[in-house]
């Protein structure tokens, strides 16, 4: 799982709206184009499925607007190109974009996220505020009090997918205790980024410990089709 963001020019006016591209691993790209319109601010979200082309397309996206938040409008969103250079640190990105009828292609480079540096901006708070955040300790005590319920080895692993997210979660209880610290790039890269990364931790420890895992809130989670 990898994001990238950056600008990309749409049409030939040279419209530009900001991009995230994040790289899931199943080959699906959830992605984020935001930007300004003579309608005013506006928002496509959405995630991409690989096409048997090599392109990835996303249908019937809803387009998001602050002045006009009972729009219908609705886009599609297709990448047609997209080129890493040698060190993965740029992705050159070509699609087309279509609403209402109309299209418009739309060329941009982007730049790995470097989503370190944004669980340093939380860490730093906390240290200023009482402490180093570090989660490593209670690790070790987590893994003892259960040493007794499951071989040792299950035992470790329960630990590590209940430790291995723990800069997410302090990540997000900064948002939340601080929202004001945070550009809204940064909550919806830090959300995208927890969603993706914890639930399979929190699965796997339950399956490991015996707990069951189940669709209680009917969303079709575990249904196998997303």
């Amino acid at each position: 799982m990898t994001t990238y963001n950056g600008k990309v020019i749409v049409g030939s006016d040279g419209f530009a709206m900001q991009a995230s591209l994040m790289f899931l691993q199943d080959g699906k790209i959830h992605f984020t184009l935001a930007g300004t319109d003579d309608r005013g601010k506006l928002e496509i979200s959405g995630v991409a499925h690989k096409q048997a082309d090599g392109s990835h397309e996303s249908y019937a996206l809803p387009i998001c607007r602050d002045d006009y938040p009972e729009s219908e409008d609705l886009a599609v969103v297709a990448f047609e190109r997209i080129v890493f250079t040698p060190k993965l640190n740029l992705c050159k990105v070509t699609g087309n974009l279509q609403q209402g009828g109309l299209a418009w292609t739309f060329t941009g480079k982007l730049s790995k996220y470097n989503h370190i540096n944004l669980n340093r901006k939380a860490r730093s708070i906390f240290r200023k505020l009482c402490c180093d955040p570090d989660a490593s300790s209670g690790m070790v005590n987590i893994e003892r009090a259960i040493a007794s319920e499951y071989p040792s080895a299950t035992a470790r692993d329960i630990v590590f997918h209940l430790y291995d997210w723990d800069s997410d979660a302090l990540l997000l209880l900064a948002i939340k205790l601080f929202p004001e610290r945070f550009t809204q790039d940064e909550i919806r890269r830090a959300v995208g980024e927890f969603l993706c990364h914890v639930p399979n931790h929190i699965a796997a420890a339950a399956k490991l410990a015996g707990y069951p895992v189940s669709d209680a809130f009917r969303t079709g989670v575990i249904d196998g089709d997303d």
